[in-house]
């Protein structure tokens, strides 16, 4: 669990952020694109500070990676944190036979060759 301190100080830093990204953005609305292509080069740059080797990891460990990376709004990281909770613990489900009719594969196909055959026709 995170303090209160900890907790607000994050807050903080986001809100920071967001005041940041909207000041840029107002201050040069006809160059939107310049503004993009930044940000999503600062976005490869980060990537790159995750995963410095290079090394390709699995969709799991991505999804953990933005789980915990404060950085990211909240709504991304709890998303991120919903998606890879299924592969981190197995579902518990039940699952019940119901066959009670138990037989062998043979003796179901020979009922079925029975089901098969034609009765034979009358001669007259």
């Amino acid at each position: 669990m995170l303090s209160a301190e900890e907790r607000t100080r994050r807050q903080e830093v986001r809100a920071a952020r967001r005041q940041e990204a909207r000041a840029e953005w107002a201050a040069n609305p006809v160059n939107a694109n310049a503004v993009y292509m930044e940000r999503q080069a600062q976005l490869k740059a980060a990537a790159a500070a995750r995963n410095p080797d290079g090394v390709r990891r699995t969709a799991y460990e991505v999804l953990l990676d933005i789980a915990n990376d404060v950085t990211v709004d909240d709504g991304t990281r709890i998303r991120a944190a919903e998606a890879a909770a299924q592969y981190e613990r197995p579902k518990l489900s039940a699952a019940i036979n119901q066959n009670t009719n138990i037989t062998s594969i043979g003796d179901e196909l020979d009922r079925a060759r029975q089901r098969m055959t034609l009765p034979k026709l009358i001669d007259r």
